[in-house]
């Protein structure tokens, strides 16, 4: 069969493809700029230097202060410095900043003690038995800061850890949910 070449026809498949590719390249464009994820990877140094220092925390810091409604924590302890003034200033600024440390060792350290002071709401578990053991927070329900990392002075720069930043959907919403049980299910200190 002998196809008949138109002006018409090639018109018509012309804007048909120009329009199908439009589609897609706008669907993948929509795509990259809706779901970003990076990965922070944090090694030993052997010397102590400021946290404020290091790119890592920096990056965890900014994702904190882009903060407009709310921060929910959960991690084992928070001694780092500029993580716990990032959470101040957010909770100054009007944001609803809810804090999950562990009743480990660090329980009371200088800064957990400093965003109670600072009217942080901040609970911890009483049950000796146990650790919340978890590494994470959640920015405006809608960003994921989760890895291995505590929030530690020795988490930035005395050990091997991964942190992942990202806005996905299908990884944020189950730590939402579940940051809402930890919260309901422990005690206020």
């Amino acid at each position: 069969m002998f196809f008949k070449f138109s002006i018409e026809s090639f018109t018509t498949w012309t804007l048909l493809t120009s329009a199908t590719a439009l589609v897609t390249y706008l669907f993948q464009d929509y795509m990259k700029k809706k779901y970003n994820m990076r990965i922070l990877f944090f090694e030993p140094l052997f010397y102590r230097p400021k946290e404020s220092s290091c790119p890592n925390i920096a990056d965890l810091v900014n994702c904190l202060n882009l903060a407009q409604k709310s921060i929910d924590v959960c991690v084992y302890t928070i001694s780092s410095e500029p993580l716990t003034d990032a959470i101040i200033n957010a909770y100054n600024r009007g944001v609803l900043v809810r804090v999950v440390v562990s009743n480990g060792v660090l329980l009371y350290s200088k800064e957990v003690k400093k965003l109670m002071k600072y009217g942080v709401e901040t609970k911890f578990q009483a049950d000796y038995n146990v650790y919340m053991h978890n590494k994470f927070a959640i920015v405006d329900s809608s960003t994921l800061i989760n890895g291995s990392m505590n929030w530690t002075h020795q988490g930035a720069f005395q050990n091997w850890e991964s942190v992942l930043i990202t806005n996905n959907p299908s990884f944020v919403r189950p730590f939402n949910e579940y940051f809402d049980r930890v919260w309901v299910r422990i005690s206020i200190e």
